[in-house]
């Protein structure tokens, strides 16, 4: 018979035994599910992107805007993550597209896509993707290179007038329904009985000018209770400085308060358009497990600043033309400040992002969300760090630049200047630098440039030192140049473009 103490030598061993069974065990589940995991395939997530041309973002409501522009895209950012402070890198749509849809900056003018660089519709492609894209903006044409990599690709022009919108541009309605054919193929399954991941690209253009009105929206929406340019004043004192014997300023300037009004209805009918598509995609179940970004290639100037004309044409301007409307020839933040929404798998809910940054960023953003290598070159970053609090991450940038027809800009995060450089006709015309402090002075009033020359200075060295890192080459030659103004004349007097908008004089 065995004593006690040999009995507990006994019981020992058996729980070292047991407890060495139990950690190995651990041990092989956790090494199988790391495993299990690294060879998991990689995330195919459907991929809907949606980019809103000349949609500013103080004009939305989860951006803080007043009034109830935008409940449906309120709704996508309350489901996955907002960007409070983003910079477009072009202040028209052909170079803002280009950038946002090769992942790189401008630091030459370029209006068509480089025939060496990958898009990310070619990338999708690449990666098994079917791709359709649908554009309402005729200006994005196959010509200037923005089908490549779409299975299928419509950017064709309205072929008749509407009631509402314009003579040339489909409305969301009318894109929609030439949609649903298209993605009905898209969605087909192969041989082997699966879908293929999608990638959709809606580009949409009815908050566009002309601001058409939607009486619908008259009872929640009035047109003549959209908030006056700031500060309240300030637009009949500046035109006056240049008309001492100005008359009927009060009416006509009540009268742009009323298209700034229409801008808002313009807003609120294409987030009620939005709504009916998403719905139709959630029956065709595209949204099941879908990533979801919402862009803008611009934002828009409702005559908040002088137009960037000489003085003696200004003297001779009424006020609609003598603020400036549109947005091309403009580096003020009405036209350069964006949203971004992204949601779906690999984006938490809820979540607002205060940090800057850019539209560049979407392109790495999106191949990191579908577990897809970026192509080399690319000038972004993904911005899932931003979105993941237990990531690390270094600064995202110091500094946020555009560039435009008649002007760039740099401005600087710790400190919130903002310098514009002149340009093209801005130069022509005797414009200089403008510096601004954004933080003290968010409508940019107060041009700070002479004051304080050694910020200009060093700032105009970011500037310089930005276009050496991130060179690019400008417009592909003169005769593909001459093709697309061919192309595409009618349609840019049809949406009230000039050559002070758009580049032509370069």
């Amino acid at each position: 018979m065995r004593s006690a103490s040999g009995r507990a030598r006994v019981r020992g061993r058996f729980a070292v035994v047991v407890v060495w069974a139990l950690a190995a065990s651990a041990f092989l589940f956790l090494a199988w599910r790391g495993w299990r995991e690294s060879s998991a395939p990689p995330r195919r997530p459907d991929v809907v992107l949606v980019v809103i041309d000349t949609l500013r973002a103080d004009r939305l409501s989860c951006y803080g805007y007043p009034r109830a522009t935008s409940p449906f895209i309120d709704s996508l950012a309350r489901r996955g993550a907002l960007f409070e402070d983003v910079t477009c890198q072009f202040s028209w749509t052909r170079p803002s597209m280009v950038s946002l849809l090769e992942g790189r900056y401008l630091t030459a003018y370029r209006d068509a896509l480089e025939p060496s660089v990958p898009t990310l519709a070619e990338v999708f492609h690449g990666a098994g993707y079917r791709t359709v894209g649908l554009v309402a903006n005729g200006l994005l044409s196959p010509t200037a290179g923005f089908a490549r990599g779409f299975d299928h690709y419509d950017s064709h022009n309205s072929s008749e007038a509407t009631q509402v919108y314009s003579d040339f541009l489909r409305d969301l309605g009318e894109l929609s329904a030439d949609l649903w054919g298209p993605l009905d193929a898209a969605l087909a399954v192969d041989a082997e009985g699966r879908r293929p991941p999608l990638f959709l690209y809606l580009h949409v253009m009815d908050v566009h000018d002309p601001y058409d009105p939607y009486p619908e929206f008259d009872a929640s929406l009035p047109v003549a209770q959209t908030a006056p340019v700031a500060p309240e004043g300030w637009q009949a004192a500046t035109f006056g400085a240049k008309h001492a014997d100005a008359k009927d300023v009060d009416v006509e300037l009540a009268e742009l308060r009323d298209e700034r009004g229409r801008y808002d209805q313009g807003i609120r009918h294409t987030d009620a358009e939005l709504e009916r598509v998403f719905a139709r995609l959630g029956e065709l179940g595209v949204l099941e497990h879908t990533v979801i970004a919402l862009a803008a290639d611009h934002g828009e100037g409702l005559w908040e600043h002088v137009a960037p004309n000489s003085d003696a044409e200004l003297a001779q301007f009424a006020p609609k033309e003598f603020f400036y409307q549109r947005h091309g020839a403009s580096q003020f933040q009405e036209v350069l400040a964006t949203p971004l929404i992204v949601l779906g798998p690999g984006v938490p809910s809820g979540r607002r992002v205060a940090e800057p940054v850019e539209n560049v960023d979407l392109f790495p953003t999106l191949m990191e969300l579908c577990d897809l290598a970026p192509p080399a070159g690319l000038h972004g970053r993904s911005l899932l760090a931003r979105l993941e609090l237990s990531r690390a991450s270094e600064a995202h940038r110091d500094f946020v630049f555009s560039y435009g027809v008649h002007g760039n800009s740099v401005r600087e995060i710790a400190t919130g200047l903002k310098l514009i450089v002149p340009r093209g006709r801005a130069l022509v015309v005797g414009q200089e630098f403008q510096l601004f402090d954004l933080r003290a002075d968010p409508d940019e009033r107060n041009d700070l440039a002479h004051a304080r020359p050694a910020d200009v200075k060093r700032l105009m060295g970011a500037f310089r030192a930005w276009e050496k890192r991130y060179p690019t080459s400008a417009n592909l030659g003169e005769a593909t140049r001459q093709r697309l103004k061919a192309e595409q004349g009618d349609l840019l007097k049809g949406l009230g473009y000039t050559a002070l908008d758009v580049g032509d004089d370069e």
